[in-house]
This record gives C-alpha cells, structure tokens and sequence, in this order.
C-alpha cells in the first residue's frame, strides 16, 4: 500500500480508499457491537475501518500523497480525519446518506435491507458524521448505491449481499437529516453533493453561469413524498427507507441541451419548454 500511495503521489491522481482489515472484519453481518449481541448476529469490528485510516494517514504524511477515504462511517475514524486536516496533510473524505440518519439499531428485526458495508452504526458515530460535514472535517456526501436482486436478499440478513439502493432516496434523507433539522441550510447541502466531490476528484469546475454547459439537477425543496421501491426507476428495490416520508425530491436534470423532467410527476412543467440549456 505504501508502494501505492507513492505511485499515487508521481502520477498526481487521489487514492481513494475503502477501510478494512478483512482480519478484523471477517464474519461479520453487521456492526459490531450491543445490538448485534442482542439479536446474536456476528459482528463487524469497527476498528477494521479505523486502524486502516489510521495506516493510511501515515502513508499520506510519509509521501504526501492526496488520499479520499470512501465512505466514512465511525466517529473515531471521523476524528483521524479531523487531525490529518488539522495537520495540513492532503486527506479528505465522504459519508453516506445512510450513515446520516440510521443506526444499528435498524438491524434489530434482521432485515437484509439494512445490511450494508460499512455497516450501520451506533448513534454516536451517526452524530459523529453529522459534525465531521459541518466542520469541514468530511467532505462531501454520497449514495454507496448498490443495487441486488430480490432474490439475492431473500437469503436472509446473514446470506444477503450488503448494500441498498442509494441514489433515489439520497437527497430526501440529506435533507432530513442536515435541512429539517436545521443543522444546515441548501446551500452547505448542495455543495457536499456538488462542488465537495469536484473538489476531491480535482474535476472541472462546474456551477450555473453563462457559457458554461449544463450539468444540473433541478430540485423541488417542498416536494413532500413518501418512499415507495416498487415505484423506482431502478431496476431494484433494496432499501430500508421503504414507507419513509421526506422532504425535498430531484424534479429532474439538465444535461447539455438536454432537458429530462424525472418520471415521479413533479417537474412536467419542463416537458413543454424543450429549450437547449446553455
């Protein structure tokens, strides 16, 4: 691994990390820790992630390569993060919708729908992520999106791949956690999903302004929806967010001259103005 944080360093490019000792990992469904002995699940060690960030922040000190942690998911991790920043070093890092709002405590009826890697945590670590997007300390949000087969999670919440459907659920659930509770307003919320993975990928600058071409998704901050998977765009439906009710839905993109009005209804407004987007 030090031999390609080096590499990463020559070439230019961020490493971008997903934390875990499998030793430490091995056989575990979920997080390890009062819950998983209380429904007798095999647990995921949460050092497995944190000693890994731990490794890899001395690498990064070492070569002074840029590293991206993916989805950051415990608050002792959160705070590794925090003192690299703190130290000047080149680390950033994202957390998951997810990881934003539910605990483990969403595993206690052994749903496979809520059984994903990393695993859900304690609420302390959820607190914890929460701090770590207002300080600064974690850079932008994402999905995670991981698609399976009714079938596959069908095998029961040991059997089952880990992973949810993340991308049509993603902003309702942000909002609800940064927005409605009124840690955060839309402007911090549309950055962490915009201009903080621009900033970590080094991508090209993107924003609304003339002579740029869009790249946009509308937002309808009032919609008030409640989460059916049957009525996904994707062709799965693993998610635990079933019967939630949000605030905040995409009403559709603008890509180049493109104009796409999303398939729930709201946005049809934008079907009768089919006018190149500049």
């Amino acid at each position: 691994m030090l031999a390609a944080f080096q590499q990463a360093e020559r070439l230019g490019v961020v490493l971008i990390q997903h934390c875990e000792y499998k030793a430490l990992s091995a056989g575990g469904v979920m997080h390890l820790g009062d819950v998983s002995h209380r429904i007798n699940l095999p647990g995921l060690d949460p050092r497995s992630e944190e000693a890994m960030i731990e490794r890899d922040v001395d690498f990064c000190r070492r070569t002074g390569a840029r590293y991206h942690i993916a989805h950051i998911s415990t608050g002792r991790g959160v705070e590794f993060v925090r003192r690299a920043k703190q130290e000047g070093l080149p680390v950033t890092a994202e957390v998951c919708t997810h990881h934003l709002l539910l605990t483990d405590e969403a595993c206690a009826k052994r749903d496979p729908n809520t059984k994903m890697h990393p695993p859900l945590r304690p609420q302390s670590d959820v607190d914890a992520c929460r701090q770590g997007l207002l300080d600064g300390t974690i850079d932008c949000i994402v999905t995670d999106h991981a698609p399976h087969t009714s079938e596959e999670k069908a095998r029961g919440f040991v059997e089952a791949p880990p992973g949810i459907v993340g991308l049509e659920t993603a902003l309702g659930v942000a909002t609800r956690v940064m927005i409605a509770s009124g840690l955060a307003g839309w402007y911090e919320l549309v950055g962490w999903f915009s201009a903080g993975p621009r900033r970590v990928l080094n991508a090209a600058r993107g924003g609304i302004d003339v002579g740029v071409t869009a790249d946009l998704t509308l937002i309808d901050p009032l919609c008030h929806w409640i989460v059916d998977p049957q009525r996904f765009c994707s062709k799965s439906r693993n998610t635990p967010f079933g019967g939630f009710e949000f605030t905040g839905r995409a009403a559709g993109t603008i890509r180049g001259s493109r104009i796409c009005p999303a398939t729930h209804g709201w946005g049809s407004r934008f079907r009768d103005n089919p006018r190149p987007a500049v």
